[in-house]
C-alpha cells in the first residue's frame, strides 16, 4: 500500500509502541517512519491518558514504566491537539451516526478536519467506519 504523509494514531496502535502484541511490528514501522519525517501524526491530546491507563493494567509495567512511556510520548512530539467546539460537535455526531465511543469519534473528527485518516489497530471500527475514515495499522 502507498505511504500516506499524515495521519492521526490512535492509542490501539501506539500501546504497541511499548508492548509486544499482535501488529507490533506494524506500528513500530509507523513509529520508525514518525521519527524520520516520513509521515506526521496527530491524535487529541488524550491520547496521553489512554495509553497511560492501558500501560497501567499492564503487569510487567510499574508507576515508573508507565511514567516514563508518557514523558517519551511528550518528547517525540506527535501533534496532540485539544478538541474545539467545532470538533467536538462533530465527534458527538459521529459517535451516534457511526456507533462508536466518543473516544473514537475524536480521533476520527481530527482525521476528517486534517482530511487524512486515522490508524488504528482496532479492527471493529476500521469495519464499522470503512476504509475512507480508517484503516489498519497492518495496512500502513
Amino acid at each position: 500500500m502507498a505511504r500516506v504523509k499524515k495521519a492521526v494514531v490512535d492509542a490501539s496502535v501506539v500501546v504497541k509502541w511499548f508492548n509486544q502484541e499482535n501488529y507490533t511490528e506494524d506500528a513500530l514501522r509507523l513509529r520508525s517512519d514518525y521519527a524520520d519525517r516520513r509521515i506526521d501524526l496527530v491524535a487529541p491530546y488524550f491520547l496521553l491518558y489512554e495509553v497511560g491507563n492501558a500501560l497501567r493494567y499492564n503487569p510487567d509495567f510499574g508507576v515508573e514504566d508507565v511514567q516514563s512511556a508518557i514523558m517519551d510520548l511528550l518528547k517525540i512530539q506527535i501533534d496532540l491537539r485539544l478538541l474545539d467546539e467545532e470538533q467536538i460537535k462533530l465527534a458527538s455526531s459521529l459517535a451516534y451516526n457511526l456507533g462508536v465511543t466518543l473516544y473514537d469519534a475524536a480521533y476520527l473528527a481530527i482525521a476528517s478536519r486534517e482530511g487524512v485518516r486515522l490508524i488504528t489497530a482496532d479492527e471493529r471500527l476500521v469495519a464499522k467506519v470503512g476504509p475512507k475514515l480508517a484503516m489498519h495499522v497492518k495496512d500502513y
